[in-house]
Order: C-alpha cells, then structure tokens, then sequence
C-alpha cells in the first residue's frame, strides 16, 4: 500500500515543465535582444553609410557650383569641409573631352566614408536658345516665313521658343512672318502639314543693347504693334534685358577624333574608290575626308539614292550638296572645316535615333566658314546646326530643325530671304558632344551619368 501511495503522489511533476519552459523563454529573450541590437546597429550603420553618401553628394553639388561661374578651373580640389554632421571633399575635377568632366567627391560621417563619382555635360547657355545669332537677325521677302517653337516631346519647355540676337533683329522689308500659324501648307520632313500644328508661344529676347528694327533705314521699332501696320506678322512675346550671350566653342579634335573612329562607311569609301579609280580612298576606313574625296562620294550618292552616310563625318575643307542632289546622314553629323553650300535644288538630311540624339547636326568651322542653303534647297537636321559665319536661307529655301540654330558672324549673323526656316527646339541640344562654353562665361552643367565608388 505505502509503493502504491509513492508511485500515485502527483507533486513535483510539474516542475521540471515549468524550467523547461523558463529555459526556453530565457533563449528566446537573450536571441530577440540580441536581434533588436542587431537591427539598431544595422539601422544605426545604415544611417551613417546614407549621411556619408549624401555628404559625398553635397561635394558634386558644391563642385556644380563652381563650374556654373565664369571662373570655372579644371582639376578643381575642395578641402575636406563640414556639412549637417558630415563632412566632404572634392577629390578631383578631370576633363574627359567633348566638354563632358569627371568629378570625384568623398563623403565622411562619423567614421565612415563613401565616394561617388559624377559624369557632368559643361553647354554654354545660349543652347537654351532655338535660333540665335551673335549680331544680326535679317528677315526679308514676302515669302519669309519663320517659326521657332518647342519640340513635341519639349512642350512646356520654358526656353523652347526662345530666339534673338546679341546687337539687332532686322524686319527688313513688309511681309515677313514669324510665328505666325495662319495655316500656311509646309513642306516638313514628314510631308506636307499645315503650320498650326506648331503652334506654341515663342519668346524674342533681346539682350541688353540689342533692337529690333525694321526698313531698309533699320528704324527701331518701340512698339511691336507698328510691324502689323507694314504687314508683318510678329506672333511672339518680347523679352527686353538679360546679359549678352557668347556663341559656343567647337572642339574641333573631338568632333574629328569620332569621325576617325567611325569605320561604317568602309564599303561606302571602298566602293566609290574602286569605281573613282582612287587607291587611297578604296583602303580609307575612317570618315575623314578630304575636299575631293568628299566630292567623289558626294556624287556617287547622288546617282544611288539609296545608299546613305553614317555616323560621324568630318571633312577637312568647304563642302558642297550640287543641285539635284540628296545626301542623307543617318546616326551621325557632317563637321566641315570651311564653309557648307547647299546648291539650287539640293538636299542634304541628318537625321538622328535615340542612341545618336547627343551628337551634332551640321557644324562649319572656322571664320571663314557660313552655310548656305542657295534658293529651293532643303535642309532637313536632327541636332544642333553650328554655322561659324553666317547661316544664309535663299529663296524658296525649305530648312526643318529639331534641335537648335546658332551663327556666330560677327556682322551678319542670320538671313531667311524669302525662305521657310522652322526650329523646333529640342533641349537635348544641350548635352550636344563636341560643344563647349567659351572661356570666361557661365555655364548651364547637366549630370549624365551618376556612380557611388564605394
């Protein structure tokens, strides 16, 4: 009976469950602390590894600043300095050609450091414009018809319609046009369309010291609503004041070095001189070329209209579209070293994918170097077109741009006589390769590229 009392007592039974249970709470206690110190240290690591980043951030941004100015100096180098808790150095400030900088900033907070590295585009501001000319606008002939208007995909651009002159714009004779969306038929890239679907609001700045004039007596003109008195049709607002702008600086080596680079027309080059009887030009595989080479493709294009150009092109001379001709770049841009005529009749196209967009239209260097497009010649251009003398749009003249148009002449920079000149701007225009602010002016700084080292 006493065995069977001692077998059948139930007390105690309990307590080993019981410390199995604290055992296991205890575990669990020391493991979820050590995880909610984890994660704040994790959290706290995080948070010194962001204020490191964006301390490193503050360096671009400071290094941006002083690009923008006037003074700007390559190879740039901001000491180590205090910011919300952190602290930056600019590391270095490296050209890379083309107007495109490099820039290196270290970010340090509370024992960590972190670097990123910047790709920024320096574009002289005076890309914000769709139609500029260092001296002087002239718009003459009944037939003169101008519209300088934002790119479709630049609709609400602030600067798409901006367009003026450093010293005159001349209405120089009574039926001129500019901006004016009547519904006149013309003849775009795309076919024939009515004028209304450019419609948009355009800006005349006329920077401090510059006019607008009209007559052949360069009469100033105070009040924009005498020009509808001589039958001139003004559809644009105008801006008075604001610092003179400086027409861009080319880099010529780069714009050459891509056409060195660009090989695509090696069957092209190949094929012309074989049928030319020129060696030198059957073994060329670069796209630099001299005046007659030029000239020889130039004409072999002209008798197989399906073949075309591309890529980069740089010739080390004037250049010349014959009449009845049709040249078509594609993915590239035509650089000459003298001036580009565009003959009666003739046609030159470079047209731009989104892989190309970066690049140049049409660039004539050199001070001795206008463009030309004599009467009912075509001009069609994706990109910037840079003329180093004057732009000259003859009768009956079709030019169609998207991108933007800029002359540096120092007396006659523009002329659309009696001609149909439409600029629609593409701000892209200011990221264009080969572009640079000239010294000792502001300017506008983009980044392109953005990429934390470590």
């Amino acid at each position: 009976m006493r065995a069977a009392r001692v077998f059948n007592n139930e007390q105690g039974q309990l307590m080993p469950m019981v410390l199995g249970l604290l055992v296991i709470a205890a575990v669990i206690s020391v493991a979820f602390v050590a995880l909610v110190v984890t994660r704040q240290q994790l959290v706290g690591y995080r948070y010194r590894v962001l204020a490191a980043r964006y301390a490193a951030e503050a360096g671009i941004e400071r290094a941006i600043w002083e690009l923008r100015g006037p003074d700007r100096v390559l190879g740039l180098r901001v000491p180590l300095g205090n910011g919300s808790g952190g602290r930056f150095a600019v590391e270095s400030v490296d050209d890379q050609g083309g107007g495109f900088l490099r820039i290196v900033s270290r970010g340090e907070f509370r024992g960590l450091t972190r670097k990123v590295q910047a790709t920024v585009k320096l574009s002289p501001g005076v890309l914000r414009y769709a139609l500029f000319g260092d001296r002087l606008l002239r718009f003459e002939g009944s037939e003169s018809r101008t519209y300088v208007v934002p790119a479709s995909s630049a609709r609400g651009c602030a600067s798409g319609g901006l367009f003026g002159s450093n010293r005159e714009v001349w209405i120089a004779t009574p039926g001129v046009a500019i901006n004016d969306f009547a519904g006149t038929l013309l003849p775009l890239r795309d076919g024939d369309q009515s004028d209304r679907v450019l419609t948009a609001t355009g800006q005349l700045v006329l920077p401090a010291g510059a006019v607008l004039t009209f007559g052949g007596d360069h009469r100033p003109v105070d009040d924009p609503a005498e020009l509808s008195l001589e039958d001139i049709k003004l559809g644009a607002a105008i801006v008075v004041g604001g610092p003179p702008e400086e027409p861009p600086s080319i880099d010529r080596a780069v714009l050459q070095s891509l056409a060195e680079a660009n090989t695509a027309n090696a069957e092209l080059n190949e094929a012309v001189g074989r049928r030319m009887g020129r060696p030198d030009l059957r073994l060329k595989r670069n796209s630099v070329y001299e005046r007659e080479d030029f000239d020889l493709i130039v004409r072999y294009l002209t008798l197989a209209p399906g073949e075309v150009l591309t890529g980069p092109i740089f010739v080390r001379s004037s250049a010349v579209v014959p009449d009845g001709a049709s040249i078509r770049i594609v993915d590239g841009f035509l650089a000459t070293e003298g001036s580009l005529t565009i003959k009666t009749g003739g046609r030159l196209e470079v047209r731009h994918s989104l892989r190309s967009r970066l690049l140049p239209g049409v660039v004539t260097i050199g001070a001795t170097a206008p463009l030309v497009v004599q009467q009912h010649g075509t001009l069609v251009v994706d990109g910037l077109v840079y003329a180093g003398r004057i732009f000259d749009a003859g009768e009956g003249a079709v030019i169609d741009i998207v991108g933007s148009l800029m002359a540096a002449d120092p007396l006659l920079s523009f002329r659309n006589h009696s001609a149909t000149v439409v600029v629609r701007y593409d701000p892209a225009v200011l990221g264009t390769i080969g572009i640079r602010p000239p010294p000792g002016v502001g300017a506008v700084v983009r980044i392109v590229a953005w990429t934390e080292v470590r």
